[in-house]
């Protein structure tokens, strides 16, 4: 019986590909269920986000950073195959995810077929690692512009993911997380929050955790 090729409405990450591309991955594509603090073993596969939320994270030997959020719609995975990366990295859940895999030699072979796909994905890659550069450093920079920077971030990684195409989705976030994405403790980012606030940088409602930037340098 041959295999039922997935619906693209199913998978988000299928919008924004061609569908001739689609058509020849969804054959090839595992799915996977992952909990709630689970690291993902990348090693031979890229992976699409269908729901959920993953941080891509960094060790500096003492500390642990967040470098990049992805939502629903975006890729990760073993991009390099046995070149060593220029900067070490693990995905982790922070909630219950769904992901779809293939095969990481499936991927590129597939990917060779479509070049002006691949210059976009060496793009992609490429704006990506100068991202973690930046993130990296600044860790280095004063605390209100970490916490600035992180909100901008997330907010338009959020407004790319696949359901923020389709709809205007609120950055949701407590204080603890941003915390973790930033480095810094809880009571120095809800000090922080405030005087943004009160400098009329920020909107920040505790109650539904919704933070909206006003004209920043960074928005």
């Amino acid at each position: 019986m041959a295999k039922k090729i997935p619906s693209k409405s199913k998978d988000p990450f299928a919008h924004k590909i061609p569908k001739e591309v689609y058509l020849k991955v969804a054959p090839k594509l595992k799915y996977q269920t992952v909990k709630k603090g689970e690291f993902i073993e990348t090693k031979g596969k890229i992976f699409f986000i269908k729901s959920g939320e993953i941080e891509i994270i960094a060790f500096t030997g003492k500390e642990e950073i967040v470098i990049e959020t992805l939502f629903s719609g975006d890729l990760f995975g073993d991009f390099r195959g046995n070149k060593t990366p220029l900067i070490r990295t693990t995905p982790v859940s922070r909630m219950p995810n769904k992901l779809c895999y293939v095969p990481v030699d499936d991927f590129w072979n597939i990917i060779d077929e479509y070049p002006s796909m691949g210059l976009k994905l060496v793009d992609y890659l490429f704006t990506r690692q100068e991202q973690y550069q930046y993130k990296l450093h600044s860790y280095s920079l004063p605390a209100h512009e970490k916490v600035l920077y992180e909100i901008n971030l997330l907010k338009q990684k959020l407004k790319q993911s696949f359901w923020g195409r389709l709809f205007k989705i609120p950055l949701k976030i407590s204080h603890e997380n941003l915390a973790r994405k930033t480095g810094l403790n809880r009571v120095t980012v809800t000090r922080i929050l405030h005087k943004l606030q009160k400098e009329g940088l920020v909107d920040f409602d505790p109650k539904t955790k919704e933070i909206h930037l006003k004209n920043t340098p960074h928005s």
